[in-house]
This record gives structure tokens, C-alpha cells and sequence, in this order.
């Protein structure tokens, strides 16, 4: 997955899965939810670009929510 600037996307339900998030500019930051409680997330990742960030989504279906300025890129470990 790749994109430039904020996106959400889901991931279904399956095998935990680990993913290698990275961006080269601004204060990205990454937050997983399950997708059916979106009121607090289970895991929040932030770091100051160039930036490599570990995220995992679990085994139920999760909503991930990608806050950047620029472009980054997500995929699997």
C-alpha cells in the first residue's frame, strides 16, 4: 500500500499480520484499530521522517489510519 498524505484502509480478518511502514518526510503517524471499536486504538507508531515504523495488525478485521504529509509506503514484513 502506498500513499501521499492521510489514508485509512481495513485489513481483514486473518492470520496476525506484521507490516514495514515508511515515509522519508514530515512526523507520520499510524494508529490500528479493530474495526469494530474505533474508539480507542491498540497500537499508535509516530516518528519524524525519514522514518521506518513496525505495525501489526491482529487477527480480527482492523482499520488502519495513516496521518502523513507526504508520501509513504506499507508492506508486509
Amino acid at each position: 500500500m502506498t500513499g501521499s498524505g492521510p489514508g485509512v484502509f481495513a485489513v481483514p480478518a486473518g492470520d496476525e499480520q506484521d507490516y514495514r511502514f515508511t515515509s522519508e518526510e514530515g512526523v507520520p503517524r499510524v494508529e490500528v484499530y479493530d474495526a469494530d471499536d474505533l474508539s480507542s486504538w491498540h497500537q499508535f507508531e509516530y516518528g519524524t521522517g525519514p522514518v521506518e515504523l513496525d505495525i501489526t495488525a491482529g487477527s480480527s478485521e482492523q482499520v488502519i489510519m495513516v496521518h502523513a504529509d507526504g508520501g509513504w509506503r506499507m508492506e508486509p514484513r
